[in-house]
């Protein structure tokens, strides 16, 4: 069931931002936005349209779900003990495959960074020297755009 607000809306789309703006403009509201980290001050349009209209968000799911861990956090209903023993296996497990792989590999993993910092330097070097001649090139092409339209202007007065 749709509020008054929103059954005239279905009947006068285009007078939904008229409505919005006067709004604003008539009063400052009070009415926080709902969402959290909001760097805005005040409502968004689509916020009051939805305050209006009656359509929140609905969170009924996520309010189940925390419940529902909550529940299990007090009936104790976490992992079997079988259960962590056989994760905490596989996390050492993967945990040593990639130190002793590192270890293997020490020496190319090293020749690989030092060539990528290399690599880096010579492209910001680049950059920059790029940077600069533009910046000549442009006041180059200005000073003959200049020229050019001076000229122009001479031969047709």
């Amino acid at each position: 069931k749709q509020t008054p607000f929103g059954e005239a809306l279905e009947k006068n789309p285009e007078a939904l931002m008229d409505i919005m703006d006067a709004e604003v403009d008539g009063q400052k509201s009070k009415v926080q936005d709902y969402r959290p980290n909001r760097s805005m001050k005040r409502q968004t349009r689509t916020s009051r349209v939805v305050r209006r209209t009656g359509n929140f968000n609905c969170m009924s799911n996520r309010d189940q779900v925390e419940i529902d861990l909550a529940r299990r956090r007090l009936e104790g209903g976490g992992l079997s003990k079988e259960t962590q023993r056989l994760a905490a296996i596989r996390i050492q497990r993967i945990w040593r495959e990639w130190y002793k792989y590192c270890q293997e590999n020490s020496e190319w993993m090293t020749i690989t960074w030092i060539c990528a910092t290399m690599i880096q330097s010579h492209w910001r070097s680049y950059h920059v020297r790029r940077q600069i001649m533009d910046k000549h090139a442009s006041n180059i092409q200005r000073q003959v755009r200049g020229y050019l339209v001076r000229k122009a202007l001479r031969k047709h007065k």
